[in-house]
């Protein structure tokens, strides 16, 4: 079945803000030892983002030709990220050039691999909307499954409305709906027509991801994932519940099963659910189980994570 992919497209500048740290500590200690010591400055470095791209991406390594739609940026970010995007495999001939420039997200990396995100929209830039038009090639596809995320739904009530109609009529025509919650609610809030669409895209959903109580309480209304989990699971709807390397919880529309996540020394955790997600998606796409595709994400997604080269897999992907 057909992957499509629906969603945020940006530029991220990381901060290895963690590994400067260590470096100053480093050249303190040398040098109240009186030992020499050579400082290498830490870098920043400019590479795609985006919560759906960095899905897109995985799953073009992955090989399973996925489509995106986006917006593309008209200014030398959006022109590099449509080249990055296509250099993994990823289809963007859904994605049309709009006049505005790209967002930039600012990671800043602390000393254990964790990330801290801030949004940034450039006086040129916009967020991404989407108005009726950018639908008219992809409702002329057969069935397919379709992916999104919650980055998606943001500031504009009209463009969250017109993505929510996209996919009931997708679902009514055949289509699964994947759905990543990535709530950010410390950038786009968890009030108002948000929070009434979130909702409302959650209950669509065929298969529903997440991570931790950070987005499931808000949803919920619970303080601990497994009650979170007792409320939100129903049948035939797949809930997927991350907690970073805590263990998955796993409601496959009839049953809960709990999952082990790979215990790694992570490098750098942005995008980690992301690549999960990619993951899942390509095992799912194959026609594995659930409980197969989660163990399969998550061997891969803290691969990923526990490398410095971007997005490295490890050297047996197979999913035989």
């Amino acid at each position: 079945m057909k992957l499509l992919l629906i969603g945020d497209l940006c530029a991220d500048l990381i901060v290895p803000y963690g590994a400067a740290r260590k470096k100053v500590e480093k050249l303190k200690l040398c040098t109240e030892m009186n030992k020499p010591e050579t400082y290498k400055e830490g870098t920043v470095s400019f590479q795609g983002g985006g919560s759906v791209a960095n899905t897109a991406r995985i799953l073009g390594k992955l090989g399973a030709n996925p489509y995106f739609l986006t917006n593309l940026g008209n200014d030398e970010a959006g022109r590099f990220l449509k080249k990055e995007m296509e250099s993994y495999g990823v289809n963007l001939s859904y994605s049309p050039v709009v006049d505005h420039g790209s967002v930039l997200c600012i990671a800043v990396v602390d000393e254990k691999g964790e990330r801290t995100m801030f949004t940034w929209v450039p006086p040129w830039a916009e967020y991404d909307t989407f108005d009726t038009g950018i639908f008219q090639e992809v409702e002329k596809e057969n069935p397919c499954m379709i992916y999104s995320g919650g980055m998606a739904i943001t500031n504009d009530a009209k463009s969250g409305e017109n993505l929510i109609s996209f996919f009931k009529r997708r679902k009514e025509a055949g289509s699964k709906i994947l759905f990543d919650v990535n709530l950010r609610a410390e950038s786009y809030g968890f009030t108002g027509f948000r929070k009434k669409q979130m909702m409302e895209m959650t209950g669509i959903a065929d298969v529903l991801f997440g991570s931790g109580l950070e987005e499931f309480s808000p949803l919920s209304g619970e303080d601990t994932l497994d009650r979170a989990m007792e409320k939100m699971k129903k049948k035939n709807q797949i809930l997927i519940m991350r907690d970073g390397k805590n263990p998955i919880r796993v409601w496959d529309g009839q049953h809960l099963s709990i999952h082990q996540v790979p215990q790694v020394i992570p490098i750098n955790t942005v995008g980690a659910g992301d690549f999960f997600n990619g993951a899942f998606l390509k095992a799912y796409q194959d026609g594995k189980s659930v409980v197969f595709a989660v163990d399969y994400a998550a061997r891969i997604a803290s691969y990923v994570i526990s490398h410095s080269e971007r997005i490295k897999l490890p050297d047996n992907i197979s999913i035989e």
